[in-house]
């Protein structure tokens, strides 16, 4: 066993938020002395997961599973010193399995959307599983429907750079899963109403070919793509979901200095300060987001600048790596030292 070996289990088809979390989370366990593992639960495609291009870049460890049988060989070959599972089958079974060979558990409740049909039974099953776990929540209304109690703990940015991007880009944008929570359908209502404007949708996911039915002729849908190089072209981030947690787009956003208009929906109102540093319309009320987007558009450029730079230094303030690592390591402390029986120091 590796002093501070810690997996971090996900079961993933998709690169969506929490894949986006765990790489943060990933990056900063390496800045502060920790030998982080992803294990992703299965291979669902022949082409490599964008967690495996991530994990080789940065020279991080990185396995695929194949069901219960070859986890608790992996459990038994590279025994970790916890096991930090993320999103509703990597919990339930992660909690289970580790429970058997005495490994502790940290499980992340990364969602809002209580789901329908099978993800609702998985969705309560995670729930009533958590007393196995130490457990953490990215916003208090996620840990206000959990059964046990949860360090709050939201997502973030391990690596802010010291500048923010200062010239706008042409394009108002949605960045996420092309899925019935996200909203982009609200997304493109929206911009319908405003000709004038240009607007980008970032994504891929199920509602895609609807989507590229729907859309107006000043929207155009760019699938997938890895947004570091294409933040330069976004002066505005809409958030239009019907559920949130912790959107991890809205802080990535904010660190290069593009301002969010969103929903008031999870823990949206914890990073966006109204006038401050972004807006917040009353949920799937689209008029209202359009009004706030014309605001934007109607403000100097002096104006904007002030809130371009009130987005940057919310998000290194509050949600960097530095920032939450102290009570981050606090929870591994403390389920490390409830599996062994005594008090062990970890940071």
């Amino acid at each position: 066993m590796k002093q501070k070996k810690v997996v971090l289990l996900i079961d993933s088809r998709h690169y969506g938020g929490i894949e986006a979390h765990v790489e943060q989370l990933a990056l900063l366990l390496v800045c502060k002395g920790w030998q982080p593992e992803i294990w992703l639960w299965r291979r669902y495609s022949d082409s490599n997961h964008t967690l495996e291009q991530f994990a080789r870049k940065v020279d991080l460890p990185i396995c695929y599973l194949n069901g219960i049988v070859s986890f608790m060989s992996a459990l038994l070959s590279g025994m970790p010193l916890l096991l930090h599972t993320h999103g509703y089958k990597a919990n339930i079974v992660g909690r289970l399995t580790a429970w058997l060979f005495k490994v502790p558990v940290v499980s992340t409740f990364h969602n809002g959307d209580p789901g329908t049909g099978r993800i609702s039974f998985y969705n309560w099953l995670d729930k009533m599983t958590s007393g196995l776990s130490s457990n953490i929540a990215v916003s208090q209304p996620i840990a206000d429907g959990l059964p046990v109690k949860a360090t709050i703990i939201p997502n973030f940015l391990c690596r802010i750079k010291e500048s923010f991007l200062k010239k706008n880009g042409p394009f108002i944008a949605f960045v996420g899963r092309l899925s019935e929570e996200k909203g982009a359908d609200q997304f493109l209502a929206m911009a319908g109403c405003y000709p004038n404007y240009r607007f980008r949708v970032y994504g891929s996911g199920p509602q895609e070919s609807m989507l590229q039915r729907l859309a107006p002729s000043n929207v155009q849908l760019m699938g997938h793509v890895q947004m570091t190089s294409v933040w330069k072209d976004v002066q505005l981030l809409c958030i239009t979901s019907r559920y949130e947690g912790l959107p991890m787009v809205a802080l990535e956003a904010m660190a290069h200095g593009i301002p969010v208009v969103a929903f008031s929906v999870g823990a949206l109102p914890w990073v966006i300060r109204p006038e401050y540093n972004g807006w917040l319309a009353e949920p799937r009320n689209i008029s209202s987001m359009g009004n706030l987007v014309q605001y934007w558009q109607s403000m100097s450029l002096e104006e904007q600048q002030t809130i371009k730079k009130n987005s940057y230094d919310w998000v290194k303030r509050f949600f960097s790596g530095d920032a939450v690592w102290p009570v981050l390591s606090k929870v591994y402390c403390r389920a490390v030292s409830r599996k062994s029986g005594s008090r062990i120091m970890l940071n």
